[in-house]
Order: structure tokens, then C-alpha cells, then sequence
């Protein structure tokens, strides 16, 4: 159990920089998208992250308390509605999306998102989040590459898979599905 992680989502922890998780729920638009650190907090995933190798990690006992207990459930949904107003999601026609456009970041804490979601069993709100995306990119057609809304796809679905994203440099992302706890395919 990474009770690190779980102390922060209940909010009798910080993260590695002190904060609650209150505090950021509490941040403005312009906090949290300069801020690189925090969302590996409020999703986390299996892997390490690339940028931040001291973000915590999920393990099969803390996904397992976040599938078992409310309150962690109830917290992980404030965090996926923080961002979902964060991206403009809220709003029947968003005036702003300062992110749609090739490459942004944005896309890589997106999918991080979705696969968090996923991983912890939000799965209606990993289809809440793709079906806005979808709506997103058929009004800005091109601004989002095709390698993310398939990625973006698989993980909409709600496929009861773990998945695996490498990124390296100047080469494309590959996507693995986990079949087992030592099997990976292509």
C-alpha cells in the first residue's frame, strides 16, 4: 500500500512539496497549468513518470483501496471534476481551449487522466472525459494528432486493461496492453 498517496487523497498528507490536497483543489486555472508536479498526485499510474521520477505510484493494494473506499472514491472524483473545469469540459461551448493545438502538454496529462481513471475504476468518468475530447477535436479537426485519439480511444473505452505509454525522444509513443502481471504485447 502506498500510504503516502492514500494520506494525501484523504488529506491528512502532503506531497513532496508540502501541499494538501485541498490546496490544490483550491488553485486557480493559471496555478494549475503552470504547476508540472501536481497531477501525478492526483492521478497516479503504475509507471514512474519520465519528469518527476519522486511521484508516487500505484500499487495493487492502494488500487484496491481506491475501488473499496468511499471516501477515496468521492476525492478522486473532485480531482477528475477540477480538471474537468480546468479544460472547459463544464461548459456546453468553451470559449477558451488555450490547449487544443498540435503537441501541447496538455495531451500527455490528459491521457495520464484517462489512464488514472481507468486504473482506479472511474470508468464512467474516463467515458465522460473521451466523449468530450471527441467533441473537442471534431470542432478542431487536425489539432490533435491521430497516435492520441487512438490512445485516447482505447482508454475511453474503459477496457479493463493496464496500460503501458513510453515516450522517447523524437519517436513516437507505443502503447502496451498488459495481459498478465509479466506479459506485455505490442
Amino acid at each position: 500500500m502506498n500510504t503516502e498517496l492514500r494520506n494525501f487523497y484523504i488529506g491528512s498528507g502532503t506531497d513532496k512539496q508540502g501541499r494538501l490536497i485541498q490546496e490544490i483543489w483550491s488553485w486557480s486555472a493559471r496555478n494549475l497549468e503552470e504547476s508540472q508536479n501536481y497531477i501525478q498526485w492526483l492521478f497516479p499510474l503504475t509507471e514512474p513518470s519520465l519528469h518527476y521520477p519522486d511521484a508516487p505510484l500505484l500499487d495493487d493494494e492502494t488500487i484496491e483501496a481506491f475501488l473499496a473506499e468511499k471516501y477515496l472514491k468521492q476525492n478522486l472524483n473532485i480531482s477528475f471534476e477540477l480538471m474537468m473545469s480546468f479544460y472547459h469540459f463544464d461548459r456546453e461551448n468553451p470559449d477558451e481551449l488555450h490547449w487544443v493545438n498540435p503537441g501541447n502538454h496538455n495531451y500527455l496529462r490528459l491521457t495520464r487522466i484517462l489512464t488514472s481513471l481507468n486504473l482506479l475504476g472511474a470508468k464512467d468518468q474516463s467515458r465522460t472525459m473521451y466523449e468530450k475530447l471527441i467533441q473537442i477535436s471534431a470542432k478542431h479537426p487536425g489539432e490533435i494528432g491521430s497516435v492520441t485519439l487512438q490512445y485516447w480511444e482505447v482508454l475511453g473505452s474503459g477496457i479493463n486493461v493496464k496500460l503501458r505509454i513510453t515516450i522517447k525522444m523524437n519517436r513516437p509513443v507505443k502503447l502496451f496492453r498488459s495481459h498478465g502481471p509479466n506479459h506485455l504485447e505490442r
